[in-house]
């Protein structure tokens, strides 16, 4: 009964909150010329691809945002307004074109989004086409999308894709995992095939709204690891891909995707308080009538929050909830620990139905000044941009419904940390053995 009401109600939600907004897409907003200017999937026009100057502003702003951002993954977003594709990574398909990680080998192609096309136009197509020789297969993404109102504030499309995919963007990026795997055999994420199509419509009536929906349907299979390559050792250390799709290769999943983000371009609220907000869910029983092989419901949330206490102090969090109902694909259950998580704990050592993780990160230092300048701007180091770090992990998986959430089994950990420009060391105990042994870790991104 409960499921069946949870369902009901988020699809009334979505009703209410999406309807409308075909009618507010028409509303203009002198404030925001290009309201998708952050979305993963609409891009400018590919003349402005020969623009130098375009290309100069570019650059500069992608290595600004490394370098007072910390990070080399556009996929990290916080309210400082870091990132362009938060709660909603998912959703896109599009991947970075040159990559490298132990199922796919090396990958590289071409990506519609990093040359820029699109955008100008009411009918736009976008795609990326790749090459892996660890599977030895083409894998491409190929759509087209269409604008609507004056100001271009709705837009609906159609995609189909042959992609290999991951639900563990959240806790590392694609980029920042190529460096680790390619470099130390640090392959952070678990991967799955994924081959079908979409239909979606993205509204974004005001720049402290939007609204996504689609229809996925996709045969989802298992990936075997391809290379043990790296770089540094003759023998490697990395893990067995594990299955997605138990006693079988292949299930077919269909889904409708409704979800929202408030705020989204993760502007401060005040001139010391901000937060955003994202939520997802994903309704495989409400099309339980189509040929699924699984049928699940799946809900996600995200709230980060950031205060600045002075100019030399932020205090940053993140609440993740997640809950999975029905018969899930293994990659649809949730795992904590590790990377991106709970940083004393092991890798993906707690599993189940449920999730609740919170991490709060207080970063300590004064940026100083920018020096080295070489290539015209376009190369600058900031050594005197160093941050120390404290932050808190905790964590909670179960097998039944959040509700069952208990306080007492959460695996809590301590640590600290040291963080210039897009490199970060960390060192994390758990908070029941403060004397025993860390463990270390080398990021090149924020952890959320």
């Amino acid at each position: 009964m409960k499921t069946t009401l949870t369902h009901r109600w988020s699809l009334l939600l979505m009703a209410l909150l999406f309807v409308p907004v075909g009618l507010l897409a028409q509303v203009s907003d002198p404030d925001d010329d290009d309201p998708f200017s952050d979305d993963p999937v609409f891009n400018r026009s590919v003349r402005d691809w020969f623009d130098p100057d375009r290309i100069t502003r570019e650059v500069l702003r992608r290595r600004d945002r490394i370098i007072e951002l910390s990070g080399i993954d556009d996929r990290y977003q916080d309210l400082s307004g870091y990132g362009n594709v938060p709660g909603f990574a998912s959703v896109s398909s599009i991947r970075p074109m040159v990559r490298f990680n132990r199922v796919e080998g090396a990958v590289i192609g071409v990506n519609s989004n990093e040359m820029g096309w699109g955008r100008r136009a009411l009918f736009d197509t976008f795609g990326q086409i790749n090459y892996s020789f660890g599977r030895q297969e083409w894998l491409y993404t190929v759509g087209a999308e269409r604008y609507f109102g004056a100001e271009k504030r709705f837009k609906a499309g159609v995609e189909y894709h042959r992609i290999t995919d991951s639900d563990d963007g959240f806790r590392v990026g694609w980029v920042e995992n190529s460096v680790t795997s390619f470099f130390a055999a640090y392959d952070q994420m678990d991967y799955f095939g994924r081959r079908g199509a979409r239909i979606f419509a993205v509204a974004k009536p005001t720049n402290w709204l939007e609204l996504n929906a689609s229809y996925r349907s996709d045969d989802i299979h298992n990936l075997q690891r391809n290379t043990r390559y790296t770089m540094f050792g003759h023998k490697s250390t990395y893990r067995l891909n594990p299955a997605v799709v138990p006693g079988a290769d292949t299930a077919r999943v269909n889904h409708i995707v409704a979800g929202f983000r408030l705020n989204p371009d993760g502007s401060l609220q005040t001139n010391r308080f901000g937060f955003s907000l994202d939520f997802m869910s994903q309704l495989g029983k409400a099309v339980s009538g189509l040929p699924n092989d699984v049928a699940y419901d799946r809900y996600d949330a995200e709230l980060r929050t950031i205060v600045i206490i002075d100019p030399s102090a932020v205090l940053k969090t993140r609440l993740r909830v997640g809950e999975v109902v029905g018969t899930p694909t293994m990659n649809a259950r949730y795992a904590l620990g590790g990377v991106g998580t709970i940083r004393s704990e092991p890798y993906k050592s707690l599993t189940g139905s449920s999730m609740v993780l919170f991490n709060a990160e207080l970063l300590i230092g004064e940026s100083g000044d920018i020096f080295g300048d070489w290539a015209g701007g376009l190369v600058e180091f900031n050594l005197n941009q160093l941050r120390t770090m404290l932050f808190f992990d905790a964590g909670w998986t179960g097998p039944g419904p959040v509700r069952d959430f208990d306080l007492n089994r959460m695996k809590t950990s301590l640590g600290v940390g040291v963080n210039s420009s897009p490199l970060r060391f960390e060192v994390a105990w758990p908070t029941n053995d403060l004397a025993g042994t860390p463990v270390f870790w080398v990021r090149l991104n924020p952890t959320f």
